[in-house]
């Protein structure tokens, strides 16, 4: 969506049809707006995360959308849009940190798989996810 205030007059000959000549000869990948490190408070807690896990099997049966998680290694990862209640739990973009998924379905609570719970995106990421596209 595009708006322009009318009071200043920078709306005459705007078009989207020729939009594409402003796109990035390569586009970003969704791992190269992501900072590398992140406070703990990004990262999912065991009870969230074990909600949001359980939630997705009921989801398969096609009662919700579950959640969406984003492996930031694959250069063509697509993350589900971006939502203004976003902060509330972060479920529709998740970011994959190594959770073994055979693992969590035999040993939830496995320590170590434990170590590597999904994130929410940082607010600077979506700022610049949001400025990017």
């Amino acid at each position: 969506m595009v708006g322009f205030r009318r009071d200043l007059n920078i709306h005459r000959g705007f078009t989207l049809r020729d939009i594409s000549r402003f796109y990035p000869e390569q586009r970003p990948s969704f791992g190269e707006l992501l900072e590398p490190v992140v406070d703990s408070k990004y990262i999912l807690t065991p009870k969230l995360w074990e909600y949001l896990y359980n939630y997705a099997k009921h989801a398969a049966k096609g009662n919700g959308f579950g959640f969406g998680l984003v492996n930031p290694e694959n250069k063509e990862s697509i993350a589900r849009t971006l939502s203004a209640r976003y902060h509330k739990d972060g479920s529709e973009i998740l970011i994959d940190r190594g959770w073994d998924m055979a693992t969590g379905e035999t040993d939830f609570a496995n320590e170590e798989n434990q170590a590597h719970r999904p994130r929410r995106l940082t607010p600077r990421a979506r700022a610049l996810w949001v400025l990017k596209k």
